[in-house]
């Protein structure tokens, strides 16, 4: 089953005879991860094999793929690039040898196939099935359908998220993209967090770079990202926007409920405050919004709220579609925001951090 996985990742990428398939581990380097985001998982790939403008060489990353987690890093390349037929291959493992006398490495001979040389040790019979598969899936439906798929979805988003003033994207928006959508929000909270929490390019000042130094990475540029992948519904589409929206309102009010670490950049959810928060009947009639009012009813066994949602949540898109699940969701979400103050008080900071910090586009 490997090598039928293997011949058929490889004929899927237009290889030939003369061409040899590396599986790299779990992934590929940062920079070959970079260009691969670059040109995007599902442009036509084809290495022309034995053509005079074919590629000497193709690599990627098939975990970006629908279905692709877990699957090795792959590298297609001319066998006249291999140089080590007399050497070891560049990893060492089970399987890459067929005679060793222990006496003299001289005399050592390799298996001379450079696909199973370099591929030495355990095989990755599950993750390269896994590969397999994902091509399938990408061949099955097509890179023309996906790619213009993709291209409605990303011209729509830029189109609608362009014209909010509290939105910046990052990147050329009038150039040709993948539909990843790298923003800011513009952040009307006068909590001290909203610089780390929205970042930017860089810092205003040289000294700033000291607050990493002394252990606070969490004060440092960062943004959101977000894909909108070929296979997500019009509905969810739609709602991924909104959701993104209804963040540029009410973004600050719900910084309460979350303690942020300044050492590690991480947000961590305060399940006894949004407890607290929920007990207050007086605020509001929490049995209006059957999502808030699983919340709300759920109070007693808190650990357990969240299964509690997603069955409510469940039932209500069984009864009436996925259209009114995401209904709920934004109006739970409305209702949450609604109990929080508009202006959340600023957080305590050690001494050492500037509460003015901020960043430069």
């Amino acid at each position: 089953m490997v090598q039928e996985a293997t011949s058929y990742i490889k004929k899927s990428l237009g290889s030939g005879q003369e061409d040899a398939i590396l599986f790299c581990g779990s992934g590929t380097t940062a920079a070959i991860k970079r260009l691969q985001e670059v040109i995007g998982p599902y442009v036509e790939i084809d290495i022309r094999s034995g053509e005079i403008d074919g590629y000497d060489a193709i690599f990627l990353s098939p975990h970006k793929f629908l279905g692709g987690p877990g699957s090795p890093g792959i590298l297609l390349m001319r066998k006249v690039l291999y140089q080590l037929e007399s050497s070891p291959p560049s990893t060492c493992g089970g399987g890459i040898v067929n005679y060793v006398n222990g006496f003299n490495e001289k005399d050592t001979l390799y298996v001379e196939d450079i696909e199973e040389r370099e591929n030495g040790g355990t095989p990755q019979i599950i993750q390269t099935l896994r590969a397999a598969l994902a091509f399938w899936v990408k061949e099955y439906i097509g890179y023309q359908v996906i790619e213009k798929q993709e291209h409605t979805y990303i011209e729509k988003a830029l189109e609608r998220l362009l014209l909010n003033q509290n939105i910046c994207i990052l990147g050329n928006t009038s150039a040709k993209r993948q539909a990843i959508l790298s923003f800011l929000i513009y952040s009307t909270s006068n909590s001290s967090l909203a610089g780390p929490k929205n970042g930017s390019n860089g810092p205003s000042n040289n000294t700033d770079s000291c607050k990493e130094e002394k252990g606070y990475v969490g004060v440092k540029p960062r943004w959101t990202r977000v894909s909108f992948p070929y296979y997500i519904s019009h509905e969810e589409f739609e709602f991924i926007l909104v959701a993104v929206e209804f963040l540029t309102i009410y973004e600050q009010r719900f910084l309460p409920l979350y303690k942020f670490n300044l050492r590690s950049g991480s947000w961590s959810y305060k399940k006894k405050a949004f407890k607290e928060l929920l007990s207050k009947e007086n605020k509001c009639n929490v049995h209006v919004l059957p999502v808030a009012s699983a919340i709300h009813t759920n109070t007693v066994n808190f650990n357990h709220y969240n299964s509690k949602i997603c069955e409510n949540v469940n039932v209500i898109a069984k009864q009436t579609g996925s259209i009114n699940k995401f209904t709920a969701y934004l109006e739970t979400a409305k209702y949450i925001a609604s109990l929080l103050p508009k202006f959340p008080p600023q957080r305590r900071l050690p001494n050492d951090i500037d509460i003015n910090l901020h960043f430069r586009l």
